[in-house]
């Protein structure tokens, strides 16, 4: 997060990577590590809207954490999280083989973390994807 030329390279490292996949539509994020080696407020806006910038242009979402303080990095596995499983059920709605009754019996969990995210993404159809309980 607080190398500028690291963060202009990611753009290529990501579209790389997107070459070899074998998935049609991977969850893509592009993550700013060390946020809290960032002092200057100005530095650390001009970082995150290049950040912001790059994950629009790869189609990601962009988020900024740090390990040290644990800067939004729980939210960061929580929205993974919530985003593999609603894509999940949608896999499972779609297939030909699957009816409602068998993803409701299989899926006996229940998730509900309610963040708030305000990071820039993927457009999605419903952000409120962890609110199945």
């Amino acid at each position: 997060m607080n190398d500028l030329d690291t963060l202009k390279s990611a753009e290529r490292w990501i579209n790389e990577a997107l070459q070899t996949t074998i998935t049609d539509n991977p969850l893509v994020f592009l993550v700013g590590s060390k946020r809290d080696l960032i002092t200057d407020n100005k530095i650390h806006t001009k970082i995150e809207q290049t950040a912001r910038i790059i994950a629009k242009r790869v189609n990601a979402e962009f988020w900024s954490v740090s390990s040290l303080t644990g800067y939004q990095v729980e939210e960061f596995f929580k929205r993974i999280a919530c985003v593999a499983y609603q894509m999940l059920i949608k896999q499972q709605l779609t297939s030909p083989n699957t009816s409602i009754e068998k993803i409701t019996t299989k899926t006996q969990l229940a998730v509900n973390l309610n963040l708030t995210n305000n990071h820039s993404s993927k457009q999605k159809s419903n952000d409120n994807c962890c609110n199945t309980v």
